[in-house]
């Protein structure tokens, strides 16, 4: 057989972990919950204890199978509630490696490995140094003060807030910041799009986010708060109304 001729693994419309596990392909499940967030499944273990495997908040697909036997894998009740309930999608290995191999996928890396224990304590320490500095060049009392942002920040999500302190301090590079607001899309809302554009770095995050806003700007509204003007009175309305009118009149003088 030549090197072209290679033979490409045909997969089910639906795969199973039964299906995968018979013809020995490996399993990638993806978290969708909505919003994005961290899971823990449970995997029960021979002697008796329960193994858990977190499942990060994130857009790329987790190679399950390295992690856990399939043996393992096919006695948990957890990873099947799972799938049944939506939180957990498997995905086809041919997609899963070829979307891991992506250059996505290494600042979406970059973004997981960095811990929010180490990000937040890089944080403290610039702005500790920070502070340091402006104490002891302390400006002018009287001076003008600093104008407000133009966006309430009571209404941003905290997590968006945070992304953009990292982003200002140089905690995490552009491409991590953009690969951590990818993975919140189904969540942003037009406020925390319009911060963002305001706040952040210039350059792939704003035009993302400039992308993003416009989406959210033509989604069509739920209720349709508009009112119509009334149409005009009939000939006969408005003669009824001018007797409404005189009785009211009449009745005020009495």
């Amino acid at each position: 057989m030549s090197a072209t001729n290679v033979e490409v693994p045909s997969y089910p419309t639906t795969l199973t972990l039964e299906w995968l596990k018979q013809n020995d392909h490996p399993l990638y499940v993806r978290n969708i919950t909505r919003p994005r967030g961290q899971l823990a499944v449970n995997f029960p273990q021979q002697n008796g204890r329960v193994k858990v495997i977190k499942i990060p908040r994130t857009h790329l697909p987790i190679h399950l199978s390295l992690q856990l036997s399939w043996d393992t894998i096919m006695q948990s009740d957890d990873l099947r509630a799972c799938l049944v309930k939506g939180v957990l999608e498997i995905v086809r290995p041919d997609e899963a490696e070829a979307e891991l191999s992506s250059e996505g996928a290494i600042a979406e890396t970059e973004r997981m490995q960095l811990s929010e224990f180490s990000a937040k304590h890089t944080f403290m320490s610039k702005r500790v140094r920070e502070m340091e500095h402006t104490n002891a060049t302390r400006v002018d009392p009287n001076s003008a003060p600093l104008e407000p942002l133009g966006i309430d920040t009571n209404v941003i999500q905290p997590r968006i807030l945070s992304l953009i302190e990292k982003l200002q301090n140089g905690d995490i590079s552009i491409k991590a910041g953009l690969s951590e607001l990818k993975t919140m899309e189904d969540e942003l809302r037009e406020t925390d799009c319009s911060y963002v554009i305001t706040n952040g770095p210039g350059g792939q995050i704003r035009n993302y986010m400039q992308k993003i806003l416009a989406q959210i700007r033509s989604r069509p509204s739920e209720y349709d708060l508009t009112v119509d003007d009334p149409p005009d009175m009939t000939p006969e309305e408005k003669a009824d109304e001018s007797r409404r009118e005189a009785m009211a009149r009449h009745f005020q003088q009495v």
